[in-house]
């Protein structure tokens, strides 16, 4: 089930718990006002009244914080489509499709990001042109997964990571990420194979260079009880 589905059904459901709440309240209240009337006992009326009221207060609070709830997740969901919306016209203009980019990307993570980490770690990393097909989505999000299960950091932070890394492209910086520990070494090897001296390379190839070298030697991650962790709040 899609994020704002799921979103549009919790909507739903309180909504409908939140209207309950008020008939409650609305009875509650209505049954201070009888029971006030009814009363004959200045000091036995007043007492019963005013046990009312806080129980009719009790449900007020009660429905307040529930409709507090549903707007929450209604703007909650709003913001979901909205980021949406803005990375699939992102995607667009690179020619991509995002529907396939998030898919890639959770699929190298092996499930441990939602959709919605998905999508914003992709737009960071096509906005700072460090991945813009499906396929290096993947594997970037396989090498981060990967790292991150041996550093001990979580898919989404560990993409962060090394997409700072490979914006940088300082050696220091990708060792520090666990890229690799001869940046140099890999460019030389990469210029090579395509006909180029290492000072001819762009920085996209450069990125790609190590991001191709990086998947190929860690491979897939062995999963982690971590991993599990993450897998289980993406589920929920």
């Amino acid at each position: 089930m899609s994020l704002d589905a799921r979103a549009r059904i919790t909507i739903q459901v309180i909504a409908a718990e939140a209207l309950k709440e008020f008939q409650r309240t609305g009875q509650a209240i209505k049954g201070v006002s009888d029971q006030t009337k009814q009363q004959t006992g200045i000091l036995q009326g007043a007492g019963q009244a005013w046990k009312s009221m806080l129980v009719g207060i009790g449900a007020a609070t009660a429905a307040i914080y529930t409709v507090k709830k549903a707007i929450d997740f209604a703007r909650e969901g709003a913001e979901i489509m909205e980021l949406r919306g803005a990375f699939a016209g992102l995607a667009a203009e690179a020619g991509q499709s995002s529907d396939a980019i998030v898919s890639a990307i959770k699929r190298g993570a092996d499930g441990t990001i939602d959709e919605m980490e998905a999508i914003s770690v992709a737009t960071r990393a096509m906005n700072l042109d460090i991945a813009s097909t499906p396929e290096q989505f993947e594997k970037l999000a396989n090498v981060a997964e990967t790292l991150g299960d041996r550093l001990g950091k979580n898919t989404a932070q560990s993409i962060d990571d090394v997409t700072a890394a490979l914006t940088s492209l300082m050696p220091r910086a990708i060792r520090s990420a666990g890229i690799t520990a001869d940046a140099q070494g890999v460019w030389t090897a990469y210029a090579l194979s395509v006909g180029k001296t290492v000072d001819q390379l762009t920085n996209a190839e450069k990125r790609t260079a190590l991001l191709d070298e990086a998947n190929q030697r860690l491979g897939a991650g062995t999963p982690s009880l971590a991993d599990n962790f993450d897998r289980l709040g993406v589920a929920v």
